[in-house]
Formats: structure tokens, sequence, C-alpha cells
């Protein structure tokens, strides 16, 4: 079916330079090539476009420019400043004066960055005006610009994989994430396929009676809408189409696109929605963060909006800026904020069932990769005076029995570490990617969401949430172990019961701090020595130092070295005993990690130096007691992971080196 085009352009020949130009690019012809506006060139020579809406009898306040003399419409005179001049409405008024009302100025200023060359530095106020720069100065096609002189020529691939490469375009981001259709390949059918050319054909006219019936399916709001912009003739294009989607309003007279929200299907915060909500909420953030231009208006605003005899004070362009509530909506999400209860899920999966719920959970990714994108960090809620003081004061004898830890305790700690530990993270166990990279991975973050929404054998659902979704990579071993404050000071105090009061202790693998924060509140006035091989790890157990420096803990009772333990000189200190959790040889990847060729080469370097060791202790993995010289002395218990069926616990051997 061929595409009917109304208004198609014509061409035209120039009287000034004789040259024949498209009707569609005659007024750019004219501003840059012959610096005169389009008004001026029909005065001389009459007119060559069609008249491009009906005048109103509304009065429009006038400018003279101070710097070309020419009279412009108020409303027009940001575009005229950047377009022709190359400067801002603030750089203009601080040379002149100050033309514009405090409303519209802001609105204005929120335009005001520049843009600058690659090639000779000159700054521009807009993408259009450096696509024109870039043409008549350096002789190139902004394309190739952006080609050469912003990504040098490489060659983009398609983010999913395919293999494919992607083109360049002419705005920001300036380059394509995926081929058409691809960042949505697990979720479309249709994803390596084409359409047949007569399905094609058939979804071109479905398209064309969709925009014929367009008026049948305006809300009310959008009715209201329409009728207060007739009475104050006001021209507009009603549902634009545009690459981030439909936009309800487009206003050429004020260059401006406005969209009017439903209460219900655009909330404020981005909590406590439901899976219907997700398109729109999603939708809605593309179009605030692609069209400059937008401003969005409340459904509740409009029904109490102005008639045209009570704006009296006022610009019906600085009304329309007062109704602006794009402000309003907060896309933030904290680490803890349910963004969809587990009681929805819950529902979801009684009325419709698991099979349909599985279907949403595309939608539940791009929620992620559209507000989330990058590692959610968790919050600090702890406080280290808090801490301390719980570790101090409560008893925890209980979780010691019969020679057996039990790690199934308080995480009183735990929340300080991972939020200032931010190596913790970047670490890994053998095989696996680290959590960061793993929240990058649609595959792996597929499963979680899966699991965490209630599509498990388990019959557990939580809220859809940050943090969630990270407990949901620890839940699949994705994070690797963090010793607790708690079962580290029970530990201290079993080992150290025959000792004084300020006991010297050496951790030759400090880790994330659990240790060091155990030891202290077991022994405040006792002396805490460790190495620590990465500058990372190193570094944020240092700001832990210095935070407890700051609680009152002496500074030479934490003795800390970045360096590794066999390079360590264990003939300089003295200590009642030693205690760690080695690094797994070959199960845990820590960020910066310290390489060893072979196992024998991990013997030799690094287990070899315990031996050299008096009252030595080391919590190891069950299956590395075999090839270490030492006695079972305790044992730690921990739980296994949701995934493992086999057994519900699992025991790390405390072994004392021989």
């Amino acid at each position: 079916m061929k595409r009917i085009v109304i208004n198609k352009a014509k061409t035209i020949t120039c009287k000034i330079c004789n040259k024949e130009i498209s009707t569609y690019a005659m007024t750019s012809h004219l501003k840059y090539i012959h610096n005169i506006s389009a008004d001026e060139y029909e005065t001389n020579f009459g007119i060559y476009r069609a008249q491009k809406r009906i005048p109103t009898k509304r009065t429009v306040n006038k400018h003279i420019c101070k710097i070309c003399n020419k009279e412009y419409a108020i409303v027009g005179m940001n575009v005229h400043l950047r377009d022709t001049h190359n400067i801002t409405i603030p750089e203009y008024e601080s040379q002149y004066n100050t033309y514009l009302s405090s409303k519209r100025e802001r609105y204005a200023t929120q335009k005001d960055e520049k843009f600058k060359c690659l090639i000779c530095e000159e700054a521009v106020v807009s993408h259009k005006m450096l696509a024109h720069h870039t043409k008549t100065y350096h002789n190139l096609k902004f394309i190739d610009y952006i080609k050469k002189y912003m990504f040098n020529n490489e060659t983009i691939y398609c983010a999913c994989g395919c293999g494919k490469e992607v083109r360049y375009i002419c705005r920001l981001p300036y380059k394509m994430v995926y081929i058409s259709g691809h960042n949505s390949k697990y979720s479309n059918g249709m994803a390596g396929k084409h359409h047949t050319k007569a399905a094609s054909i058939k979804m071109s006219i479905a398209a064309i009676k969709r925009m014929d019936k367009s008026n049948k399916i305006n809300t009310d709001i959008e009715l209201l809408f329409k009728k207060w912009l007739d009475h104050h003739n006001i021209g507009y294009q009603h549902q634009v189409s545009t690459s981030y989607g439909s936009i309800d309003f487009y206003i050429p007279e004020y260059d401006l696109f406005v969209e009017i929200d439903g209460e219900y299907w655009h909330p404020e915060k981005l909590d406590h929605l439901t899976l219907r909500l997700m398109p729109s909420v999603i939708s809605g953030y593309n179009k605030n963060e692609g069209i400059e231009n937008l401003i969005r208006i409340r459904g509740n605003e409009i029904k109490s909006i102005k008639t045209k005899e009570e704006l009296i004070d006022i610009s019906l362009f600085e009304y329309l800026l007062m109704l602006d509530s794009t402000a309003l909506y907060d896309h933030n999400i904290s680490y803890k904020q349910c963004i969809i209860a587990k009681e929805y899920f819950r529902h979801y999966i009684n009325t419709k069932g698991k099979d349909i719920l599985q279907k949403q959970i595309f939608i539940l990714l791009k929620f992620i990769r559209t507000f989330q994108f990058s590692f959610p960090y968790p919050d600090q809620k702890e406080q280290l005076s808090d801490i301390l003081n719980e570790l101090i004061t409560e008893d925890y004898s209980h979780i010691y029995q019969y020679n057996t830890f039990n790690h199934n305790c308080s995480t009183v700690g735990l929340n300080y570490i991972k939020s200032n530990f931010k190596s913790y993270w970047h670490s890994s166990f053998k095989g696996n990617i680290t959590p960061i990279e793993a929240w990058k991975d649609d595959n792996i973050m597929r499963k979680v969401i899966e699991y965490r929404i209630g599509l498990n054998n388990s019959n557990e659902i939580f809220d859809f949430s940050l943090h969630q979704l990270v407990r949901g990579l620890s839940a699949r071993r994705l994070t690797i172990s963090c010793f607790k404050p708690v079962l580290a000071k029970q530990i201290y105090l079993e080992l150290l019961e025959d000792i004084n009061k300020e006991p010297i202790v050496f951790d030759p693998c400090m880790g994330f701090g659990g240790r060091l924060l155990g030891f202290k509140a077991a022994y405040p006035n006792g002396t805490y020595i460790g190495c620590e091989p990465n500058i990372d790890t190193f570094n944020e157990l240092v700001n832990l130092k210095d935070e407890l420096i700051k609680l009152g803990y002496k500074e030479d009772s934490i003795q800390l070295y970045n360096c590794k333990f066999e390079d360590f000189n264990i003939t300089n200190i003295k200590y009642d005993i030693c205690f760690t959790s080695i690094p797994y040889y070959d199960i845990e990847t820590y960020s910066q990690p310290v390489i060893y060729d072979n196992i024998d080469d991990w013997k030799d370097k690094f287990i070899s130096k315990f031996y050299k060791l008096h009252d030595c202790y080391l919590n190891i993995p069950a299956e590395l007691t075999s090839i270490i010289n030492g006695e079972e002395v305790y044992k730690i218990k921990n739980q296994t992971s949701h995934y493992n069926q086999k057994s519900q616990n699992k025991y790390e051997p405390i072994i004392k080196v021989k």
C-alpha cells in the first residue's frame, strides 16, 4: 500500500542566487546563506510558502533585538538569539536589558547548555547550531563529525550480542544501543524475524484507522484542554508521533509539547505500582528525558484551568509553564523502596496463575534497566556507634554450643560493611561473575526477578525492590561470604578466654572489617594487627579505622598494613593469637586478586607461612582440610543456598595450624 503524502515538498528557485531549493529547506537557506528571514524574502520577491496558521487576535508583545535592531515576538526571542547570534538569554541580558518575566526566564534558562565543537572548540548553544557550524565552517556533515570526532570512527555493535552494527544518529546519545527490536528479544516473538509484505500492509491500514478514530479515545481531561486551547485561539496538533512515543499536544506557536497526565496512569512516585502501570511510567520517563521542550500537566490542574478573561497580568505562554508538573515526578528509587508489593504478586498468581505472571518478567526487567541501570549499592542505615554499643552490651553466648558456632545469628554491622566496602561487590565465587556484573546480565536478572516475585517451588514471595533483587543475587551465591561481627566477637572470646583483657591479635587476611569490629567490641583496649593486599579494600579499612578513632579507640590499637601476607615480616610483631578466614584458593575471587599459578604454588607461597606462626587458627572451607596441616578445634554452622536441595546446613572448620 503506497503512502499518501500530504503537503509534499516542492522545488523552487531562490530569486537571490538562482539555486533550486526544496520548500522544506528554503527558510534555513535564506537564514544561513543570505542572512535574511523568510518574511523579508517574501516582502521583496513574493510568497513561496503556504500560510502556516490562521492569525489570531491575541496580542503578542514585541521586542527589538539590541544586536540586529530587528523586531521579534517575545515568545520567539529565545530561538532568535540562539540560532542567529549564538548566545543565550542570560548572556544577552547581561549586556542589554531584561525583557522576560521571572517565570519564563526560568524556563528559558533550562536550554542554556552550550555544545563545544571538537575541531575548533567554538561553543554553540544547540545541536542544530553545532550541525550548521560543522557543515559551514568545516565542510563536514554532522553525522560524519559525530562518527569521526566523537567516536573516533569506532564500529559500534548491538548491545544484545548479535554482532550486528548499529548506526550513528544526529541527536543524543549520538548512537544507537540496539538494533531495532533487539533490546526486547526475549519478550518479542518477532525478534530476528520479518513481517510478510501482506502483514505489513494490514498493519499500516490498521494504524491509519486508529489515527482517524483518535478522537474516540480522548480522555475527558484531554477534551477539556482542547476546549481551553480553542477558547484562546491557540493552534495545536493532537496526538503527535515522536521517537519517544505519541505526545498529546504540540503547540507550534510556542514550540512546546504538552502531555496531559491522568492521576492513575502517571503516579508521582515509583512505589506500590502495578504491572499495568509499568509501561506508562517507563514511557513517561523516556519522554521527560528525551524531549527537551515538553511540559506535563496533571489532570486535576486541567479541571481548574483559567479562562481567557482571568489571564490579565500573565501571558498564555507563561501560564502554560506555570501549569508544568514535570518537577513533581520523583523517579528516584531508594534502596528499600517497595516498587510493587509482594501482596500484589500473591494476588496475581492466585487469580491469573504463574504462567501469566511469567510473561511479565520482561517489563520488570525493562523497568530496572530504565530507572536503575547501574548496581544499587545499599544505603547505610547503621551508625558505627550503635553497632559497637549493641555488640558490647548484648550477650551472644547462645550462638556457641558443643564446639560449634552458629552463623545464623544477628546481622548487626553487615549493613555498615556492605554499604561502605564497595570492593565487596567487586568480588565473586569461582566461575561466577561479580554482583555488579550480574546486575547488568539480563539472563541472570530474569532468573532473580522470577524467584523473588513468587515463580519458584518454595512458595516464597518478596516485594519488588532494589533491596530484594540484591538479596536475590546473594541467594544465587553471586556474593561472597562476609564475616559477621557477632560471630567474630564470640570466636575471639572463646580463643582468648585465658588471656589478659588487653590481648594482641594478628589477622593476616583482614577482609571487609567484620573481625576487626568483633574484636574491638570484645576487647576495646586490645590491639588488632592485620594486613590486606587489595588497595581498594585496604583504603576502606583505613576509613573504618578513622571512624573508630573518632569514637575514642586508640590509634595504635589498630595497625593496618597494605601488603600480601607472604610479604609481611612476622618477626616484627608480638601477638597472643592469630585468627583469620583465609581467601579460599580458587574458590573466591576478590577485587584486585593475588594470583597463584596452581594449588601447589598457593601452598608454597601462602599456606606455608602459617606454619611459622604460633597459636594460629584458620577458618577454612571443608574441602581444604586435607591439604592444610592442622587440627579441627571448632566448627561454624551455616545454611546453604535456597537453590541447594541436597542439604539445609553446611559446616566450616576452624583448625589450629600445626
